[in-house]
Parts: structure tokens; C-alpha cells; sequence
């Protein structure tokens, strides 16, 4: 199957799926590692529960990739990314 097989609103709730649990590596201190941590739970969790809306409810997948966009924005990777280099990862 090539992607041009997938429906469009499909494509999109992969697409806020990725974007929701795709995040950038955390600078090696402690407080961003923790917040990271948080941000990737919660992302992770409501985007189990929006997939399996669809996979186990017939929700609409459009809409899903909508909420889940919405809800990826109620916790924002507000940590410092780990910039590279030097000591550490």
C-alpha cells in the first residue's frame, strides 16, 4: 500500500499522531528530562484514546486528527531541547 491509498482524513490523523508524540530530545538537566517525560505521557495517552476512538468507535478520523491537534497544544513541549555537542547524550 502506497500513501496514495490512504484516505485523506487517515493521512491526517497519522500526520497529529506523529506530531503529538514526535518530540524533540531533552536538554540533559534534570527538570527537562522531568518535563519532558510528562509532555510524551500525556501526548502518548490521549493519542492512544483518539486512535482508539477510531480503530474501536467509528469516530470520524478528520476530526479526530483535529481534537488531537487541539489537545497536543494544551501541553506544549515547553522544555529546553538538547542542543548537541559537547558532554552529555
Amino acid at each position: 500500500m502506497n500513501t496514495s491509498e490512504i484516505s485523506a482524513p487517515v493521512r491526517e490523523l497519522l500526520a497529529a499522531v506523529l506530531e503529538a508524540i514526535d518530540l524533540p530530545m531533552p536538554d540533559i538537566t534534570e527538570a527537562d528530562e522531568r518535563r519532558a517525560a510528562v509532555v510524551q505521557r500525556d501526548r502518548t495517552r490521549v493519542a492512544a484514546v483518539v486512535t482508539r476512538g477510531v480503530l474501536e468507535c467509528g469516530h470520524d478520523p478528520g476530526h479526530a486528527a483535529e481534537y488531537l491537534r487541539r489537545r497536543t497544544t494544551e501541553t506544549p513541549a515547553d522544555y529546553r531541547p538538547w542542543q548537541g555537542g559537547g558532554e552529555g547524550r
